[in-house]
């Protein structure tokens, strides 16, 4: 089995079992725009860079007295995944939460570094 097959059948796995039938379609059609190998696992990589650039970038914008910009959008895409894809949402969340509390330790200058270099990569 290549690695392309391997991805279709996580992919298919977890669109049968986690998702929404709206979400489903949504994978679908993302799904049909990367089907190269080598552009899915630049995916793996860039994507995360992406938002973990994102992150730090917002972790900077105060909103109130102890929240930012990051903790704002973790909190509101967690909502929204979680409403639209429970158990999925539920993973994501955590994920992206992991993703908060390594920003909050990101300079500006990283931030932007990892923000840029993963839209290069991916």
């Amino acid at each position: 089995m290549n690695g392309e097959q391997l991805f279709f059948m996580r992919v298919n796995f977890m669109q049968s079992t986690l998702l929404h039938p709206r979400m489903r379609e949504r994978f679908r059609e993302y799904e049909s725009y990367h089907l190269d190998v080598i552009n899915q696992r630049l995916h793996y990589l860039g994507v995360p860079m992406i938002m973990l650039g994102i992150f730090g970038l917002l972790v900077l914008l105060p909103i109130g007295v102890k929240a930012n910009g990051a903790l704002a959008l973790w909190f509101f895409s967690s909502v929204y995944y979680v409403w639209t894809a429970r158990r999925l949402g539920v993973l994501f969340s955590a994920l992206v939460f992991l993703v908060y509390l390594m920003a909050l330790r990101l300079s500006l200058s990283i931030s932007i570094l990892f923000f840029l270099t993963g839209w290069i990569i991916q």
